[in-house]
């Protein structure tokens, strides 16, 4: 098999407009997703990569999470039926 096509990855480079600092977590967001943008934008702001285009990125990725964070809460206290969901 060839190296080429085992999946290897360039290291990523460190972007000319990098965000160095990170941006508030948007209002519309709910607190599960607010606690996920905190949780991941240090990490992001330090690899250097992130630059402002991405920011709808990680907003929708910090929504789904709110969004499944708060289904789970929901299925565990009891409101919503595990069955009739299939989950």
């Amino acid at each position: 098999m060839s190296k080429h096509l085992r999946g290897v990855k360039p290291a990523p480079a460190v972007d000319a407009e990098a965000l160095t600092k990170a941006p508030p977590a948007p209002a519309y967001l709910s607190a599960q997703a607010k606690a996920e943008w905190k949780r991941v934008m240090p990490q992001l702001i330090a690899r250097k990569t992130l630059v402002r285009a991405d920011l709808a990125g990680v907003e929708a990725y910090a929504s789904a999470v709110g969004i499944c964070r708060q289904i789970e809460e929901q299925r565990a206290g009891g409101l919503i039926d595990k069955v009739m969901f299939g989950i």
